[in-house]
């Protein structure tokens, strides 16, 4: 995969924001915007990791769940995706599942009746 390795990182941090420390959540929900978008290598799904549970951008739990995809990872894409459903609140009171996870086709093949459940489930708890 193309993309950024992790001494880049701090390089376009350092460029971009220079009063935040690579190791902390708010630079990982910063960086991450921009990891995404310039290609994805196996250190950016780390780093993805490390800080996935203390993200404010919710969105980029739906990008890491289709880079996961893309690399096989069935396991980690889905964790990904409950990481999204849990930080996700409804527009109208109708709204069971967050609708954004449809609009990406790659992501179907995860959305099968069982994980949908699951979904489901995560938000019920």
């Amino acid at each position: 995969m193309k993309g950024l390795n992790k001494e880049e990182f701090g390089a376009l941090l350092k460029e971009k924001r220079p009063k935040l420390n690579i190791n902390t959540p708010e630079a990982a929900d910063f960086l991450l915007g921009y990891l995404f978008n310039k290609g994805v290598t196996l250190q950016v799904l780390e780093y993805y990791s490390l800080y996935s549970d203390n993200l404010v951008n919710y969105n980029h739990h739906i990008q890491a769940s289709r880079y996961y995809l893309t690399l096989n990872q069935i396991e980690h894409a889905q964790k990904a995706l409950k990481k999204y459903v849990l930080r996700w609140l409804p527009l109208q009171e109708i709204q069971a599942l967050p609708m954004s996870i449809f609009e990406f086709w790659d992501l179907h093949v995860l959305l099968n009746p069982s994980f949908r459940q699951e979904l489901f489930n995560t938000l019920c708890e």
